[in-house]
């Protein structure tokens, strides 16, 4: 009975909502192992992730494509990964490990042009675990959001945090590709943490979202009055 019950919470945490169409965002995608002295292939979206279609990079918003993609080796020494080549539906970069450990790949673009009323900035990361490491923990973090992994090998045991604290029992959306003008409302547990249920299989993308109202400001010769930011993770279950 127990059993029954704690399947039938899930299944109530994990509904299913219509969200409106155009939800343009950022996102990278890596394979999540790696090994030492094989080249690791870094991928940058622009898109409604929802449609499993991006956009292709020719039409990509404002200069969203200045963004500087930042590797973070196992040691904590950054490297930033100038070189890539435009596909046509996004950009590409590599990098090689030369270490066991967690590698991670991420960036924070303010938007030069405000949209509508709101002045944007994207930003996006992904961790690629290398080699047998003894430390295998790995965290995600962009201003008050972190996305904790006690075990990097885990990626579907996830804590959420915010401010450095857990956050119990918090709606986060997930969009599925392929998947249009739909999302998952998915809830963090009492230690903050989501545990994906077994039957979810796909890809998926974690949009986490800011949206600060402000005093009328300008930013680049154009007034806005919301600050508005977005950290995305794409994982595949």
């Amino acid at each position: 009975m127990k059993s029954k019950l704690s399947f039938l919470a899930l299944s109530v945490m994990l509904v299913m909502l219509s969200v409106a169409a155009g939800a343009h965002t950022m996102w990278i995608e890596v394979k999540g192992n790696g090994k030492i002295g094989e080249s690791q292939n870094v991928q940058v979206f622009f898109g409604d992730y929802s449609w499993g279609n991006p956009t292709k990079t020719a039409k990509w918003y404002s200069d969203i494509a200045e963004y500087s993609l930042v590797l973070t080796a196992p040691d904590g020494t950054t490297t930033e990964l100038a070189d890539r080549a435009k596909d046509a539906s996004f950009y590409a970069s590599s990098f090689v490990p030369t270490q066991a450990g967690v590698y991670k790949v991420s960036f924070s673009h303010p938007v030069k042009d405000v949209y509508k009323d709101k002045k944007l900035t994207y930003a996006a990361a992904a961790f690629v675990l290398v080699g047998k490491a003894k430390a295998k923990t790995a965290t995600l973090t962009e201003g008050k959001f972190s996305l904790v992994w006690k075990d990097a090998a885990k990626k579907t045991q996830v804590v959420y945090m915010e401010n450095g604290q857990p956050k119990a029992d918090v709606s986060l959306s997930l969009v599925k590709e392929g998947e249009k003008e739909q999302t998952y409302a998915v809830k963090t547990d009492s230690k903050g943490q989501l545990i994906f249920p077994k039957e979810w299989k796909g890809n998926y993308l974690l949009e986490l979202t800011d949206s600060e109202k402000v005093n009328k400001t300008a930013f680049n010769g154009k007034e806005y009055e919301y600050d508005y930011k977005e950290f995305t993770y794409q994982l595949s279950l």
